[in-house]
């Protein structure tokens, strides 16, 4: 067993290729020395703070725990809220983003050792 206090995950700012538009933090709970079979992290997206658009190798579950966010795929946007879950199949393109005036945070739940890539569009 493991029991994590969030407030004892120091945020880590995360940028690059993926991450390019606004301030976003990322708490990793699960790591690869914990679970074999999931990756367990909090993303905080900064209000306006957007992500490229990208795919996994693995399917990723997405938990909206505060905020507003946008996320969307090339066929659809939609604005969800706490409590709202999003599923994102392995290989489809899409984004996640702060939507509002207040930060917006998600658990992002992927399998263990999934890729991703960002793609052009």
């Amino acid at each position: 067993m493991k029991i994590v206090s969030m407030d004892g995950v120091p945020p880590e700012a995360v940028g690059g290729a993926l991450f390019p538009d606004g301030a976003v933090t990322r708490r990793s709970v699960l790591t690869r020395g914990d679970s074999q079979q999931l990756s367990f992290t909090l993303l905080t997206f900064a209000p306006g703070a957007k992500n490229a658009w990208h795919t996994h190798t693995g399917d990723q579950v997405v938990l909206v725990t505060r905020g507003r966010a946008r996320v969307g795929t090339a066929q659809e946007e939609h604005v969800v809220t706490a409590n709202d879950v999003v599923f994102f199949p392995a290989g489809e393109v899409h984004f996640h983003a702060g939507e509002g005036d207040e930060p917006a945070a998600f658990l992002s739940i992927t399998v263990q050792g999934t890729t991703t890539d960002v793609v052009d569009r």
